[in-house]
Formats: structure tokens, sequence, C-alpha cells
């Protein structure tokens, strides 16, 4: 069976600017641009270096923008981009007061027979609809970017995603720091029936949650 093939030269040099380029230049550059067949080179003609710059330029950078552009699509800031609707039960200030031991000593010193004392210790969560969540507990600020699932799974959890953007870097309430960093945290959120409320899972049970946070706007 013969081999299909493209004939450029048979073309006018106005028409078709390849033709002014070297042969196994184009058929390498044929390859890139999906045609089926080698080209069969049959002439040659004078320059248009213009327009060859400009067929160069399109062919060669044009599928390296789009390799770029389909890299920024898929990164993970791409994906917060677009606001969260308003009607999303996630949003808004939120608020938990924890008990937490008064000192270390105090801490060190309890068992099962002998709790230690405690204080009150507060946290707030801010999320708000640009995918930015301000938070404060005990003398820690942070503020973070965030991801959530617009509707809960089966099992009644939202799926939330956060990543730690600042820290003043003073403790939590655990006494935990969260210090900037590209590490993602998933943990997983239920709400109340009236979405006034809601805690905080490792994961999709119950078994190790934090909370509740109770709406505060």
């Amino acid at each position: 069976m013969a081999t299909s093939h493209h004939v450029l030269a048979s073309l006018p040099c106005s028409t078709v600017a390849f033709c002014c380029l070297r042969p196994d230049f184009l058929m390498r550059l044929s390859s890139r641009l999906f045609l089926r067949g080698p080209i069969r080179w049959t002439g040659s003609c004078a320059g248009l270096a213009g327009v060859i710059a400009a067929v160069i330029a399109g062919a060669l950078i044009l599928p390296g923008a789009n390799a770029v552009a389909q890299t920024i699509s898929t990164s993970p800031a791409a994906t917060v981009t677009a606001l969260l609707p308003p009607a999303h039960p996630l949003l808004g200030l939120w608020q938990s007061t924890v008990a937490v031991p008064a000192t270390p000593a105090a801490q060190a010193a309890s068992d099962a027979n002998n709790p230690p004392k405690t204080k009150a210790c507060r946290e707030t969560l801010d999320y708000r609809a640009s995918h930015i969540r301000l938070g404060t507990s005990a003398s820690e600020i942070t503020r973070a970017t965030f991801t959530v699932a617009l509707s809960p799974s089966r099992a009644g959890f939202y799926r939330l995603s956060e990543t730690t953007l600042a820290s003043n870097g003073n403790a939590d309430c655990a006494g935990d720091l969260h210090a900037a960093s590209d590490e993602t945290r998933v943990q997983f959120v239920q709400f109340s029936p009236r979405q006034d409320r809601f805690i905080i899972c490792k994961d999709e049970s119950l078994a190790a949650c934090f909370g509740p946070f109770d709406r505060q706007r």
C-alpha cells in the first residue's frame, strides 16, 4: 500500500510558508502537528522570515502554554478560586469553649482519682466564602486556606481540607503549634440538624472528634 503524503511544495510560497524550512525539520514538525503522513519535499523558495517565525512560535510555544495552563487548572490553588455558595452551612463565625488543665504542673500531677484543675479556653473559627479561614485558640492566631465538600457524604460528614498560611507562633488550647506549612490537614465536619453547631472528627465516625462549635453569626 502506498504511503500517503502531504505535498506542500506544489502550493505557492505565499500560501505555505513551511516550504522555506529544511525538509528534515518539517518532517519532525509534522508529527507535532499530528499530520498523518510524512512531508514530501519537492521544491524550494525565498525567505518569508516573519511568517516562518510566527509559524514556529505557534507550533512550539502554544503547546508549552497549553501544558502550563493544564498544570495550573489542576493545582490545589486553582481549586479554590470559585466562591463557596452563600448557603453553605460552614460559612460564618463559630466558637467553642473547652476545658484545659489550669497549669502544666496540674496536668502532670493528675491521675484517675485526682483530675487536674481546669480552666476554660476559647476557640473561634471564621470560615469565609473566599476559602480563607481565620482562627484563634488560646493565644494562637492562624490564617488558613480551605476546601470543603458542597454536600455531606452518606455518613453525614463534610470533608474539610485546610492548609495553614500564617501563624503568630503561639500554642493553642491543647498546647499545639500550627506553623505555616504546605501540608494539608483533612478532617470531617458533622452539623447539628439545625446547622447551628458542628463537631470536627478525624474520620467519618464519631470515635475521635472535638467541639462542639456554636454559630456566632
